[in-house]
């Protein structure tokens, strides 16, 4: 339904345009075809200078409703304002009335045309009159000037307007306001003013609003406009400037005009450099400095963020949490523009804030969603999908806060959307539940995440994209790295839609997990050597706790490893050299895709082999147990493996542990 309003609504603007575009060119058009008719008049002996005063004063008002009603169509209000179309249909039925007008004082003389002369005559103050009240709408409308004042005033206006058509109307029979001699010369009667009376109440009206509307206007500049130009005009009214009346009026209308124009075009520019700011601002936000992981051979990431005004709702995020797992986020605000680009910033800390904290997504989502719910007084919400990724084995943890089913790609199978679990959106209220589910990643595989802008894009048939045409194009991209992958997406949601202006953010985000194949690039070999004194445990477990880094590891069996590796290294410490300080090296092999760590001691003293010794009976009461191999029995107890091997002269101790 969406959809389809808003195809409607395109196809209206284009309506819109072209025909705001075709009334220009007939302005144009009449404006020299009437410069060619003060050419005939001027060549003409028959006809009266007051004859060719008229006509050049037609055709003045033709053009300033030319000028007027380009201005109007470059009005970026002209597509959604009800206010500015009536305006411009007004102003372009008197720049006809200008150039029918013409053709009026052209034919004096020429009795044959007095009933087009009455015609023509009545039209043109019919429409003044609905000139100044479209003037008087557009003026109120534009401002936003509200109140019982206000609504009074339009009340009396739309009122006062119908016997005042009636009026100017009944002059084609009546002949009350102008009438014609045997020769066909316009002769005005005395009770023309009558007809102004309408014009003069919206003045007074407009001049009493604007002035109310201080902060806007210079109440000096209102007061000229719309004093001293009727004041001008009924100066003008004889029979010897006729057409003056409506060229006074229409001058009055256009200065007016330009005032405010001017005003709020200087308002717009304001507006266009703060949305510009805002949208600075936003993008900072984002992280955008692809590659952005260059030292990461695990994985590969790209997002893009196209905003469907200057500034969007839709946003993405991500980063480690630590050394072996990587956050994505991806959401969709439910609004547009700056109040959906404040919202969007503030959302996005909120939930960076809790992923940062090592909680899982569900988690994670349940915290943002009670701080978002807590100050959310324009009852906006945020759609969000948030995974992490660890690294070492592929497992992939998220949970879904009502947002867009993610695309996973396996090489043996393509893409394939996943229907997965998916809870409220965030902000509806607080204490809502999700749920965490797990995709496992293979080597090879991908993920998509996107935002409602790509499978809701609707083109001039107003079709949606949907999700099978974007399957369709996610495998024609299958095997391409994360930035291709975007890339042909967005290409296929441009030429989609072409001709149909982006109705939505368009956000997307792709991971590429090349995982561990290759087993030169599975096991990191690292080796440190220095003095065996047990003043250098320290050193020692510094040097394990940077090569575990990459591994997945619970604390429990980081604080078993810390235990071992500190027994076998203090006992070589102790007693490998008796006679001296000698030196010891630990090297490490790490398998990240398994979790395992393998830790070898070596050591040049005296041949010792711990595990020869002859484990402890733990059931005996501690007084009665012999001193000593409580250490080592429990490093065999802790670890996974251990060995010893005396090797050209050196001891060398492994001990392997599961980090899991």
């Amino acid at each position: 339904m969406e959809g389809k309003k808003k195809v409607l609504g395109e196809k209206k603007n284009i309506i819109l345009s072209v025909l705001s575009k075709l009334g220009f060119i007939i302005l144009v058009v009449l404006c020299i075809l009437s410069v060619f008719s003060l050419r005939y008049v001027f060549e003409s002996t028959y006809k009266t200078p007051m004859c060719s005063f008229n006509v050049g004063m037609g055709l003045m008002g033709l053009l300033i409703c030319t000028e007027l009603y380009y201005s109007c169509m470059k009005d970026r209000d002209l597509d959604k304002s009800s206010s500015t179309k009536p305006f411009v249909l007004v102003i372009f039925l008197l720049g006809a009335s200008f150039a029918l007008l013409e053709f009026f004082w052209a034919t004096q003389g020429y009795p044959q045309f007095n009933d087009l002369k009455y015609v023509l005559g009545t039209l043109n103050n019919g429409i003044e009159l609905f000139l100044v009240y479209s003037f008087w709408d557009y003026v109120r409308k534009l401002l936003r000037i509200k109140g019982e004042l206000e609504r009074l005033a339009d009340i009396i206006l739309k009122v006062l307007l119908v016997p005042s058509l009636i009026y100017v109307a009944a002059g084609m029979r009546f002949h009350h306001i102008f009438t014609l001699d045997a020769e066909g010369y316009y002769i005005r009667s005395d009770e023309v003013v009558y007809s102004d009376y309408y014009l003069l109440l919206v003045t007074a009206i407009i001049i009493v609003m604007l002035i109310m509307k201080k902060e806007v206007f210079n109440k000096k500049g209102i007061v000229i406009i719309f004093i001293l130009i009727p004041m001008v005009n009924y100066a003008l009214i004889d029979d010897t400037f006729i057409a003056a009346q409506s060229g006074a009026i229409l001058v009055g209308v256009i200065l007016a005009y330009i005032f405010i124009f001017s005003k709020r075009t200087a308002a717009l520019e304001r507006k266009e450099s703060e949305l510009d700011t805002a949208s600075e601002i936003q993008t900072a936000m984002l992280p955008t400095n692809f590659p952005y992981f260059t030292k990461r051979k695990e994985f590969d990431i790209y997002a893009s963020s196209i905003p469907a005004r200057e500034v969007g709702g839709d946003f993405y995020d991500f980063f480690l949490i630590d050394d072996n797992h990587l956050c994505m986020i991806i959401a969709d605000v439910s609004d547009k523009g700056v109040p959906a680009a404040l919202f969007m910033v503030s959302s996005k800390t909120n939930i960076s804030n809790y992923a940062k904290k090592g909680k899982s997504p569900a988690a994670i989502l349940e915290g943002a969603n009670n701080e978002i719910s807590s100050n959310n007084e324009k009852m906006m919400f945020v759609s969000v999908w948030l995974g992490i990724l660890e690294l070492s084995t592929g497992k992939l943890i998220a949970a879904n806060g009502g947002h867009e089913y993610p695309a996973i790609y396996y090489p043996e199978t393509g893409y394939k959307i996943i229907k997965d679990k998916h809870g409220p959106v965030l902000g509806a209220m607080p204490g809502i539940k999700y749920e965490d589910y797990e995709i496992q990643l293979k080597p090879g595989s991908s993920i998509f995440v996107y935002t409602d802008g790509v499978i809701e894009a609707t083109n001039e048939a107003e079709e949606l994209f949907g999700e099978e045409r974007l399957e369709e194009v996610l495998n024609s991209a299958a095997g391409d790295d994360p930035k291709e992958v975007l890339e042909t997406v967005q290409k296929s949601v441009d030429d989609f839609q072409s001709g149909v202006e982006q109705f939505d953010d368009i956000t997307m985000l792709s991971v590429h997990y090349y995982g561990f194949d290759d087993m030169d690039e599975i096991k990191k070999n690292n080796e440190i050597t220095i003095d065996a004194k047990v003043e250098n445990i320290d050193v020692v477990q510094s040097f394990i706790a940077k090569e575990i880094q990459g591994i997945s590891y619970s604390n429990s069996a980081y604080t078993q490893l810390c235990v071992a590796i500190e027994e076998m290294y203090v006992n070589v410490a102790s007693y490998a050299y008796p006679d001296g300080v000698g030196e010891v090296t630990l090297k490490t092999e790490t398998d990240l895709a398994k979790g395992i760590i393998k830790i070898t001691i070596i050591d040049n003293g005296i041949e010792y082999n711990p595990l020869a010794k002859e484990d402890p009976d733990v059931t005996l009461p501690l007084e009665e147990r012999p001193i000593g191999g409580l250490g080592i029995y429990l490093t065999k107890r802790i670890v996974d493996n251990i060995a010893y091997d005396y090797i050209d002269g050196q001891n060398v101790l492994t001990i392997e542990k599961l980090m899991r």
